[in-house]
């Protein structure tokens, strides 16, 4: 299929509300599962492990995201007339950093249960936090003004994007040299007597994964048409209220 901008944006238009739904479907199934079934992650009692469950999920699609606009800004940099790819960096960025963001919210609200702070230097944290400011300095970068500059923008954002992906793993481990991990994993996994946490995290990662695809999807739509808002298909489409 030729996914030239006017083909994705009709594609991302149908398939956006059948994400939605199933991203809404998953967080039914979570609450279900919580008040229903669950014996030591039910919503209302003393133990938060709930959070991080979610925590861990939203940091899985958060880190996911960064190294996906960290490959989909190499490409971007090295086919010169992809529209389409710049749209795609140019969604992807925000929806990471809202999963960056609930990621280190959910951590800081468990971790003051775990260590009686809301921040610790542990290294998850501190790589999120990381994250999140790479994630800042691609958008801010690539929003810089001056449409003639443009393409110039998107390539120096793709950069830093790309710097970002090869620091991160190299500051991640080298920090844990420091700063050996307050929090392990592998008790927090077992913590719920070994059935909460593989469904609860599947059922959230499943919901964050199904909503951070639509909402990029959605940017990405908005992003071709203010690039794209000159082309003839837009006009055209336009003038025939399909867009």
């Amino acid at each position: 299929m030729n996914l030239a901008p006017k083909n994705f944006y009709l594609m991302a238009g149908s398939v956006i509300p059948k994400l939605l739904v199933f991203a809404g479907a998953l967080l039914v199934a979570c609450i279900v599962w919580m008040f229903a079934f669950s014996s030591t992650t039910a919503i209302g009692t003393a133990d938060i492990y709930w959070v991080f469950y979610a925590h861990l999920a939203a940091s899985v699609v958060s880190v996911g995201s960064f190294f996906m606009l960290a490959i989909m800004s190499l490409v971007m940099i090295l086919r010169k007339d992809s529209t389409l790819t710049a749209a795609l960096t140019m969604a992807i960025a925000p929806t990471g950093i809202l999963m960056t963001v609930f990621a280190i919210g959910a951590g800081a609200l468990f971790g003051r249960t775990l260590w009686g702070v809301y921040w610790v230097w542990d290294l998850r944290l501190t790589g999120l936090l990381i994250q999140m400011l790479f994630f800042f300095a691609f958008i801010t970068i690539a929003n810089t003004p001056g449409l003639s500059l443009q393409r110039q923008n998107d390539v120096r954002a793709g950069w830093v994007a790309i710097f970002g992906a090869v620091l991160l793993p190299v500051a991640y481990f080298s920090f844990d040299l420091v700063t050996p991990m307050q929090h392990d994993l592998g008790n927090s996994l077992g913590r719920s007597s070994g059935q909460d946490a593989p469904i609860l995290i599947s059922i959230m990662l499943g919901m964050f994964i199904t909503y951070a695809t639509a909402m990029i999807l959605a940017r990405t739509r908005t992003v071709i048409l203010e690039r794209e808002h000159r082309a003839v298909w837009a006009q055209d489409d336009a003038l025939e209220g399909v867009l």
